[in-house]
Parts: structure tokens; C-alpha cells; sequence
């Protein structure tokens, strides 16, 4: 009985050893599956990501060539000069004189007092305003 036993365990444990086996290989026929996919898959994004880089690539190229046409067409923009405005002369002021009863002050200008400061100014034309020699 004994031997009868021991074949039968030993059998037993022959078959749960045959089924782990193929269960692994089932397991690994998975996975290197995947792994195939995931190779293809990459593979794909490379060429992919090749084109797309030519293409940037091929665009760029022609932007610069037309920005090139472009400046070719159009020299350096100078400057705009800004609008002209009226020529204003500087007045430097040298000193403030009280004003005196001999002065007069015009009859429009409305001043109660006498003692109104009059203000004794050289006017300096502007630059625009000089005549050149």
C-alpha cells in the first residue's frame, strides 16, 4: 500500500508541476505578446515623431525664406517722424520787479492791487524758430 501511495503523490504532484509549467507559458506567451504591441507602438510614435520633426522642420525652412522675401521687399523701416507741434518759445526768467506806480497795467487786465509783481523776461526762441546763417 505504501508504494501505491507514493506513486499516486508522486504523480499528483507531476501533474500540479505539468500544470504550473503551462500555466507560466500561457503567462509568458502574455506578456511577450505585450511586449510585441509595445515594441510596435513605440515604433509607430518614432516614425511619427519623424515626420513631424520634418515637417517643423520643412515649415520653419519656408517661414524664414518669405520673412527673407519680405525684408527684401521692405528695407530697415526708418523711424516715423512725429507730428509737427507748434514752435514754443523758452522764456528764462531773470528777476521779479515789483511793480511801480509809474507802470502802467493795460485796462483789460483785472488787478485790484499795486503791488502786483511784475515778472521782467528774456524770451529765447526755439531752435525751430532760428533763423540759420
Amino acid at each position: 500500500m505504501t508504494k501505491v501511495l507514493t506513486l499516486s503523490k508522486a504523480s499528483s504532484n507531476n501533474e500540479t508541476a505539468k500544470k504550473h509549467n503551462k500555466k507560466q507559458t500561457r503567462l509568458e506567451a502574455k506578456i511577450q505578446d505585450k511586449l510585441e504591441q509595445a515594441k510596435k507602438g513605440v515604433q509607430k510614435a518614432t516614425s511619427r515623431v519623424a515626420k513631424a520633426q520634418s515637417r517643423l522642420e520643412m515649415r520653419a525652412s519656408r517661414l524664414h525664406r518669405l520673412e527673407h522675401k519680405l525684408a527684401q521687399l521692405h528695407p530697415t523701416p526708418t523711424p516715423e517722424p512725429e507730428p509737427a507741434t507748434p514752435p514754443v518759445a523758452s522764456i528764462a526768467v531773470t528777476e521779479v520787479l515789483p511793480l511801480s506806480e509809474e507802470q502802467s497795467i493795460p485796462s483789460e487786465t483785472p488787478v485790484s492791487t499795486a503791488e502786483t509783481p511784475v515778472i521782467q523776461a528774456d524770451i529765447i526762441p526755439s531752435a525751430e524758430e532760428t533763423p540759420e546763417a
